[in-house]
């Protein structure tokens, strides 16, 4: 392996490390060496996940937070300085989604029987101010904490790379996920106003764009042969494998991406290229 793929001796801060991609990811940044601190709100998925890492011989930890609170974070942050003496990378795995109409007129869109029932998805009603808020701390405030937070450290040091998992539908708009989609691209456009600041530091920052994913959370809808219709736009034609995701992150992680900053790296199988097909 090339020496600037490695992530020998870095210390990340992962969230949304409980499950699915960012596990993935917290996963994959220990096979190329880091010591990771993995964060999210489930203490059982979190110890699970650890001890799953610290099976495999490398060194992990965990800090039960809700990235929607900034004192959580901060305590977060606090907890993995005294696990791992030091960070490197701030990875932002945690997020949300929402689907709902602007204007409820009665009608349902073709396919919202696959809505995700984690997701507050209410077909009766308008999208409410309170779903637009809860897109923006859980797609767009959460970055914004941990990097306020962490972000210290990096710049202090003059060195490190913070990098966010948004969306590919940061750039288009299916129908009823605006509060999705516009909470993805504040995350989109976050990730290059801090990377115009941070770069005077020598701190990278980057963001990656899934499509759909097989994770935990769609398996609903993906085990439905319903939904197969809306992966056929998909040039691929399938989903994701969480561990995709989280080899291009390790490559952001990477010193191999050390002159790349301001960017989102979309991994959709072609999604966004083709405009879902809508």
């Amino acid at each position: 392996m090339l020496a600037e793929f490695s992530l020998e001796g870095k210390k990340a801060f992962v969230t949304g490390a409980g499950r699915g991609i960012g596990k993935a990811i917290a996963v994959a940044f220990a096979e190329a060496g880091a010591e990771v601190t993995l964060v999210a709100r489930t203490e059982e998925q979190l110890q699970a996940s650890r001890d799953e890492i610290r099976d495999m011989g490398y060194a992990a930890h965990y800090q039960c937070a809700d990235v929607m609170d900034r004192a959580q974070i901060k305590a977060a942050v606090a907890g993995a300085m005294e696990d791992m003496g030091d960070l490197d990378i701030i990875m932002n795995s945690a997020g949300a989604g929402v689907l709902k109409p602007i204007v409820f007129m009665g009608q349902k869109y073709p396919g919202w029987e696959n809505a995700i029932p984690e997701y507050s998805s209410d077909w009766s009603s308008n999208v409410l101010d309170s779903d637009v808020e809860w897109m923006f701390n859980a797609n767009c405030r959460s970055i914004l904490y941990t990097a306020q937070e962490a972000g210290p450290v990096l710049l202090s040091k003059r060195a490190g790379t913070v990098i966010s998992v948004i969306s590919c539908y940061y750039d288009v708009a299916p129908p009823y996920h605006m509060a999705y989609c516009v909470s993805k691209a504040a995350a989109h456009m976050l990730t290059r106003c801090m990377a115009t600041e941070f770069a005077h530091f020598g701190v990278t920052v980057n963001a990656i764009a899934p499509g759909n994913v097989d994770t935990e959370l769609n398996e609903f809808a993906l085990s439905n042969p319903e939904y197969a219709k809306y992966l056929e736009p998909i040039p691929l034609q399938r989903a994701a494998q969480p561990r995709e995701i989280a080899t291009a992150a390790t490559f952001l992680a990477s010193e191999a991406a050390s002159f790349m900053t301001g960017e989102t790296m979309v991994v959709d199988g072609g999604e966004l290229s083709r405009g879902l097909g809508l």
